[in-house]
């Protein structure tokens, strides 16, 4: 497999030193460069097509970058290869500012049908609930069995997790899913619409849920819990509720609420920096059936 990852950001400088090989079958990791102008997004582009087997593409853009439109009628037109794996990271470098990114780098992949891993990293880029109803009116991907959302910093309201289930609710087929929601405060409303949208994945084996420093209460993460526990079919959860608003004087009910999770193969909790005074190896005895097991307090 070769794994090509690329910054198309900042400057060109370092476009002419460096020789692709595409003989090699093997991971390939590059810092590569491109500049803010259209005649060198293309030949950039261009570049990527000797690379007949790359199956694993990682793209790292500025969210102001101004020769999107080129770069992507350039994959349009030239890139040929089988993407199976698509990783799209957008760095928005004033975080104090809305960005004006557009989305339109996320349009390249529609005609990527193939695509069984998308990784979409918008860490801090204040996209709000008008950019998640963008994003999930722009994803669909049938094949889809693997999600990785990274939205931590985006000022989510409740209509981002209706765009939320939009987008979820058109890949039922997914087995692992990471969302990254740290930073956003989730009110009872969001709680609760994201389990709604847990409970539509059926088919889901691996999940993974950061949510700190996201003001979630106990009375949220007891509903949280509960419907965790019903999905029979997970294997492998990472659960971070790590800065929220959780406390010992009704946070009794929570430690219970482990026991119910005995379908887990593996468990990754993290409820350090909470109000909650737990017993650790009460803890453990509640969910002693899980094999691999990993705590924080």
């Amino acid at each position: 497999m070769v794994k090509l990852v690329l910054n198309p950001m900042n400057c060109l400088q370092r476009y002419e030193h460096y020789s692709f090989k595409p003989e090699l079958d093997c991971r390939i990791y590059t810092q590569f460069l491109i500049g803010e102008n259209a005649t060198n997004s293309k030949k950039f582009v261009q570049s990527l097509q000797k690379f007949k087997n790359l199956d694993w593409l990682s793209l790292n853009f500025s969210a102001k970058l101004e020769s999107q439109d080129a770069l992507i009628d350039g994959f349009y037109d030239d890139i040929s290869f089988e993407i199976y794996n698509l990783e799209i990271i957008v760095f928005n470098q004033n975080l104090q500012e809305t960005t004006d990114f557009d989305f339109k780098i996320f349009e390249l992949i529609q005609d990527c049908k193939q695509i069984q891993l998308l990784t979409i990293n918008l860490y801090c880029c204040q996209i709000g609930d008008e950019g998640m109803n963008r994003l999930s009116k722009v994803l669909y991907l049938p094949q889809l069995i693997g999600l990785e959302l990274k939205l931590q910093g985006n000022q989510l309201q409740n209509e981002s997790f209706v765009s939320l289930q939009q987008l979820l609710v058109r890949h039922q087929n997914l087995k692992y899913l990471n969302l990254r929601l740290g930073y956003n405060t989730l009110s009872s409303t969001m709680v609760e619409k994201l389990i709604e949208i847990l409970q539509g994945l059926h088919k889901l084996e691996k999940l993974v849920l950061f949510m700190s420093h996201c003001m979630i209460q106990n009375q949220g993460a007891q509903l949280l819990l509960e419907q965790l526990a019903k999905m029979k079919q997970l294997r492998h959860l990472v659960l971070d509720l790590e800065r929220n608003s959780l406390r010992h004087e009704d946070g009794n009910n929570i430690p219970k609420l482990f026991r119910t999770l005995n379908q887990l193969y593996s468990f990754n909790l993290n409820l350090s920096m909470n109000h909650l005074q737990i017993n650790q190896s009460k803890i453990n005895n509640q969910i002693r059936k899980t094999p691999h097991l990993v705590i924080y307090f």
